[in-house]
């Protein structure tokens, strides 16, 4: 914890890097929002079943399997 006192003003290189990301993301989340057009809910929901979820259930199922096979231990 004493690391935190080294500076005496509060604001460092960091804080100012973290603020400007933090607009930056604020910025383009509601830019992005605006701009791009909704989806149907049906459409979305389409999505979801048919694509998004048989994707991660075979990473799920890849991923361990590649790790096996290959005697990779994630550490």
């Amino acid at each position: 914890m004493p690391e935190l006192f080294i500076n005496d003003s509060f604001i460092n290189l960091q804080s100012i890097i973290l603020g400007i990301k933090t607009c930056i993301f604020c910025f383009m989340f509601v830019w992005f929002r605006a701009t791009l057009p909704r989806m149907r809910y049906d459409a979305l929901i389409e999505l979801c079943w048919l694509n998004l979820l048989p994707v991660c259930v075979a990473f799920i199922i890849l991923v361990p399997s590649i790790l096996i096979a290959f005697d990779i231990s994630p550490n």
